[in-house]
């Protein structure tokens, strides 16, 4: 690995991220929305009544309508489909064992305008394995979700 190269991507990439100013007591915080069943109850809900863009322009044209209510842009997959649209809407468009870096469960939320977007899988919510099995176990046997 090219250390020069890899923290010259860095650099790049963090150049704009600023530090939260001001001071978060977390221990006093009620963190519990973040457990997954409630995380997974939420977001299944946002998505479903969020308004549906066809395309970036698009996206970007709704996010700066004046109406706040959230975005979701679908994409067909990730290695063409999503790096494209990350790529238009200036977000990482990285991806890792054909799912987007920083998506859970396929989706990758951002804001545009102070809107909430989310870039979503055409196929959402993803097929679920069992709890014993990983991706890779269960795709090097040749089967399909539900073999």
């Amino acid at each position: 690995i090219n250390a020069e190269y890899m923290g010259g991507q860095f650099s790049k990439m963090t150049k704009s991220m600023m530090l939260n100013a001001v001071p978060v007591q977390w221990d006093r915080k009620d963190l519990s929305f973040i457990l997954k069943d409630r995380y997974d109850a939420w977001l299944h809900d946002t998505l479903r009544q969020s308004r549906i863009a066809r395309g970036t322009g698009q996206l970007v044209e709704m996010a700066t309508s004046g109406d706040d209510q959230d975005i979701k842009l679908l994409y067909s997959n990730v290695e063409k489909d999503f790096s494209k649209k990350a790529s238009e809407l200036g977000i990482m468009a990285d991806e890792k064992e054909n799912m987007p870096r920083t998506s859970y469960e396929g989706v990758v939320s951002f804001r545009v305008s102070g809107v909430r977007v989310h870039l979503v899988p055409e196929r959402w919510p993803l097929p679920r394995l069992p709890r014993s099995e990983t991706d890779h176990e269960h795709l090097k046997r040749g089967k399909t979700i539900g073999d």
